[in-house]
């Protein structure tokens, strides 16, 4: 995946990495005044490279464990495809739910959600999201939906991670 100079995520996210960092609410809002991002409005729309700089930051400074709690918030907060009931359809759906989240991005298949058999599925990340960002997002996904299901992290190439998900 490329980032254009026009990407953007919405503001929800922008509030997500704020909420899901905890005790380190007031070192998230730093990093994100550093990369331009003031104002957080959850109807407004910011550089994606600022929010990708800003999670790689937390990472470097505080650990990945704080990446995939950012990664959970965004899960419960962002906009949802309506009609999503299940922890399934939001699997499945997750591809949708990136688009509703972002513009400008050049791709449009971003995640790849495959059933590999009547309850175990790969999900393939194709974004330039942390991999412990995504692994947040399926974790955080499957609290929204009080479903307990198990996330394996796979070896991959892909920035984003893969993952196998047993319902």
């Amino acid at each position: 995946m490329h980032i254009i100079g026009n990407a953007e995520a919405n503001g929800l996210i922008v509030q997500s990495i704020v909420a899901g960092s905890g005790i380190f609410e007031n070192r998230a809002r730093m990093i994100l005044r550093e990369k331009g991002i003031v104002e957080m409005d959850e109807h407004g729309w910011f550089p994606l490279l600022a929010v990708l700089e800003t999670l790689a930051e937390l990472k470097r400074t505080i650990g990945k464990e704080i990446i995939c709690e950012i990664g959970k918030s965004v899960a419960l907060r962002t906009n949802h495809i309506e009609g999503v009931e299940t922890f399934e359809q939001a699997l499945r759906s997750l591809n949708e739910i990136y688009l509703l989240n972002h513009r400008g991005v050049t791709d449009k298949v971003v995640y790849e959600c495959v059933q590999l058999t009547t309850k175990q599925f790969q999900i393939r990340c194709f974004n330039l999201y942390p991999v412990h960002f995504n692994l947040g997002i399926l974790r955080g996904m499957a609290r929204k939906y009080s479903d307990l299901v198990r996330i394996e992290s796979l070896p991959s190439e892909l920035a984003g991670g893969e993952f196998k998900v047993l319902l």
